[in-house]
């Protein structure tokens, strides 16, 4: 089976949604003329070399993941989330985890959508193994 050929315009749009940012806020973020991005992600404009950098930091995401199709990459502000909560007590840890866990399943419950309810059933089934399974101390905190 042939793999689909890579879109640039769909990668920008993908990241876009992902980050809840509109095409002309992106724009503006970026630098790019007004309409731009919806040019750039409809296929009626190519993205110059220039705008590349701009584009990236405007999405938090290095410029590689702009020009790759891999979907395994992680925001900047979601490894500062990483950072944050090594440094917090393994009790306000484990209450953070539970209290997302819950966020997110009563989030899953309330929603009409099959594939949204699953994705999000399938979060909460993974915060309940890293609960049980992640008994390491956070920070410079040792709890007893």
């Amino acid at each position: 089976m042939k793999k689909p050929e890579f879109s640039l315009g769909e990668r920008l749009k993908e990241l876009r949604v992902a980050r809840g940012i509109r095409q002309s806020d992106l724009d503006l973020e970026a630098g790019l003329p007004t309409s731009s991005i919806s040019k750039i992600e409809a296929g009626r404009r190519q993205v110059t070399a220039e705008e590349l950098i701009p584009l990236s930091k405007a999405l938090s995401v290095p410029p590689e993941v702009l020009l790759s199709d891999d979907t395994e990459f992680i925001y900047k502000d979601e490894i500062e989330i990483i950072k944050a909560l090594r440094e917090i007590s393994f009790k306000d840890y484990k209450n953070f985890l539970a209290d997302l866990e819950a966020f997110t399943y009563y989030k899953a419950k309330g929603t009409k959508r099959k594939e949204l309810k699953k994705y999000l059933l399938s979060i909460v089934d993974s915060l309940r193994k890293l609960q049980l399974r992640d008994n390491r101390p956070r920070g410079f905190e040792q709890e007893e």
